[in-house]
């Protein structure tokens, strides 16, 4: 008769031999019934040991052998991303796209092609509540809310001493977004108070305080921050994705982790994103790869990693310059000339110091 399994993984062992007579217990039977769970206890460690393992590796990776040069051939392109679907489920936006009228390069009506356009795309790093920066910088590149599609790469509130205002500024200007982690954290501890509705006679966190100061109105606007802004069909330069702190080569963007989006900074030789520091920069492994695509390019601009700086690479574009502890307050821009090329540039200012 076949033996039942216990929860379906691991069959029981027969059930060792007995003498028919209740009085006879032989050595040799005892001896058998010991073998067995001597086995059985093998079996279970062996199976534990091995899960444990499958588990660790699925995680963080697995380190086969020597440590793995980044960016060398070691690397193993295994990673596959989260289930498909999971930001919208989760209830994020996932992408908003720039409309094509709002692209530089890509025509206007009555500007007869050749003679350019005065479109820009103007992409800012993370300001962290420094209104008086970020008015300095939009005076100093000159913004016109009539022809220029302005983009906050995230971390627009939090540690400065303006987010409300910065919030009521960029809404009043007509600026769009992507939702950075500490935009998340605001809006997660924002709807846990609703949820709540009742008085907290505990310190509040600096964080869950002014979650508490939103607006209605403000809330939703932040709400509405997808994870990505995308361009598409830049002339001469491809696509462009706009997010907070990266995005995995390879992986289409309804299987990135939305959590990632907001929060790495570097990968392990598995490709699996971390917030940490000791990996290999996302951006270094994105530029590697674009660098062999041959059916167009995509560019990645983004903040979130202030240790790095003001971080330009071919296809990647760091923003996070450290305005609010002192450095500057950066921003990317598009533009088509009279020839109808599409130029970079780079427009920064000074930052007081606001955190050491």
């Amino acid at each position: 008769m076949a033996q039942k399994t216990t929860h379906g993984l691991l069959p029981l062992l027969p059930p060792p031999t007995t003498s028919q007579s209740p009085t006879a217990a032989p050595a040799a039977s005892r001896s058998s019934r010991a073998f067995s769970k001597i086995k059985f206890g093998l079996l279970a460690g062996v199976l534990a040991i091995s899960t444990f393992w499958a588990y660790s590796c699925s995680v963080g990776g697995c380190n086969h052998g020597e440590a793995p040069v980044f960016g060398g051939d070691e690397w193993e392109d295994d990673y596959a991303g989260v289930n498909e679907g999971i930001s919208g489920r989760l209830g994020y936006t996932l992408v908003k796209d720039i409309p094509a009228e709002s692209i530089p390069g890509r025509g206007k009506r009555g500007v007869k092609k050749g003679e350019g356009d005065d479109k820009r795309l103007i992409i800012v790093g993370d300001i962290h509540g420094m209104f008086d920066e970020f008015q300095s910088l939009l005076d100093k590149v000159s913004y016109d809310s009539e022809s220029d599609y302005l983009v906050l790469a995230g971390d627009i509130i939090s540690k400065g001493p303006d987010s409300l205002a910065v919030l009521d500024f960029a809404r009043k200007i007509g600026a769009h977004c992507v939702r950075g982690n500490h935009e998340d954290r605001i809006l997660l501890h924002y709807h846990d108070i609703q949820r709540r509705k009742r008085k907290h006679h505990l310190a509040l966190s600096v964080e869950r305080k002014l979650a508490k100061s939103l607006s209605k109105k403000q809330a939703e606007w932040l709400d509405a921050c997808p994870l990505v802004v995308r361009a598409e069909k830049v002339p001469g330069l491809g696509q462009y994705y706009i997010v907070h702190a990266g995005l995995v080569h390879g992986i289409g963007l309804r299987r990135q982790d939305p959590v990632a989006i907001m929060t790495m900074r570097t990968l392990n030789h598995h490709l699996v994103p971390s917030p940490k520091q000791n990996g290999m920069h996302w951006a270094k492994y994105w530029n590697k790869m674009e660098r062999r695509e041959t059916h167009g390019h995509t560019t990645v601009v983004y903040g979130h990693y202030a240790a790095e700086g003001l971080d330009i690479r071919r296809y990647t574009k760091g923003l996070d310059s450290g305005c609010i502890r002192g450095r500057r307050l950066s921003a990317y821009i598009l533009k088509a000339n009279k020839g109808g090329r599409v130029e970079e540039d780079i427009v920064s200012v000074k930052c007081r110091e606001y955190l050491d």
